[in-house]
């Protein structure tokens, strides 16, 4: 993408009109184009889409993005289960933001206020086979109803304010009422269909440790049941040292750091990200190693961005190092 942003990301593809993803992207694209639930294996419309782009090849991505949803719907009319959404990219912050008050808010209701929760979250169907993924606005909908407090409804409200001016088309005939984005937000019988799956529990860690969504579901799933997902703190950011690095005659040179230190537990293994951009959008190669520097060789000519990642035995990543440029 050489640092430049594209206008349209499309994902023909089951199951990626998620919130997490459409946050992921937002600095890639202005519009992305998916679906909530699994699509059919003839994937979109392309006729239909193609040849409107032709027609018009000046359209703008928008309006792209409508074509896409519509003509989907449209070719999938007798089929059931199907949707589709363009969500606009760039105005996702205030929904995050508001999420993130919203995930403390409920956070503050645990544990007493789990009876409440389980039985509003039973009433939310799932995307899919066991998944826990469910319709964004359906939830904070029923939050909003659910709950009398001021500042949760208040804060609803503020969600689906901002859900108005992301959501530029969406389109469903699914017995789940679709209106463009999903939430992961895992049910009772998700929980139980996982109990001791490592890499479940390694997600749900890395997002209770990153995000105030993925502390809110944390705790829940934990109050739910406490053996479930071992406590586990975050290890320490580890730091890179910064330049100048003595340099071979083939051009390859050693990368060292300041080790992490983790609370709980042992330090596996580092991860070190190289860029070609300090955006990090076009990663060029990923070392792995579980000491604390590693020979660099075959890198091509130009400036490169590097950053670290520390990982430890229960899966728990720490925050990013330091960036260090190198020409």
């Amino acid at each position: 993408l050489l640092n430049r942003s594209i206008n349209l990301l499309g994902f023909d593809a089951c199951i990626m009109a998620t919130l997490e993803v459409a946050w992921d992207f937002r600095n890639v694209a202005n519009v992305m184009v998916a679906s909530e639930e699994n699509e059919p294996a003839e994937g979109w419309d392309y006729k239909t889409l193609l040849g409107s782009l032709r027609l018009n090849p000046t359209m703008d991505e928008y309006t792209l993005a409508e074509i896409i949803v519509n003509s989907y719907l449209a070719y999938y009319h007798q089929v059931s289960d199907v949707t589709q959404s363009a969500i606009r990219l760039r105005a996702l912050q205030p929904i995050i933001g508001n999420l993130s008050c919203l995930a403390q808010l409920l956070k503050n209701t645990l544990p007493q206020g789990l009876d409440t929760l389980q039985q509003l979250r039973a009433t939310l169907d799932e995307y899919s086979y066991y998944s826990h993924l469910i319709d964004f606005w359906e939830f904070i909908d029923a939050i909003g109803v659910t709950y009398k407090e001021a500042n949760i409804r208040t804060t609803c409200q503020n969600i689906k304010d901002a859900l108005e001016q992301a959501i530029i088309a969406s389109a469903s005939n699914h017995h789940i009422p679709s209106h463009g984005l999903t939430l992961a937000f895992p049910n009772n019988q998700y929980v139980a269909y996982f109990p001791l799956d490592e890499w479940v529990q390694r997600d749900l860690i890395y997002q209770a440790n990153f995000t105030p969504w993925g502390q809110f579901v944390y705790e829940y799933l934990v109050t739910l049941d406490p053996d479930l997902i071992p406590p586990n703190f975050l290890p320490s950011a580890p730091t890179l040292l910064p330049p100048p690095f003595p340099v071979d005659n083939d051009g390859s040179f050693n990368i060292s750091w300041l080790p992490a230190t983790d609370p709980d537990g042992t330090i596996d293994l580092y991860g070190l990200f190289i860029a070609s951009s300090s955006l990090f959008i076009e990663i060029s190669t990923v070392y792995s190693t579980s000491d604390c520097s590693i020979h660099i060789s075959h890198l091509r000519e130009g400036t490169y961005w590097f950053r670290l990642v520390a990982i430890d035995n229960k899966g728990a990543y720490s925050h990013w190092s330091n960036i260090i440029q190198l020409t």
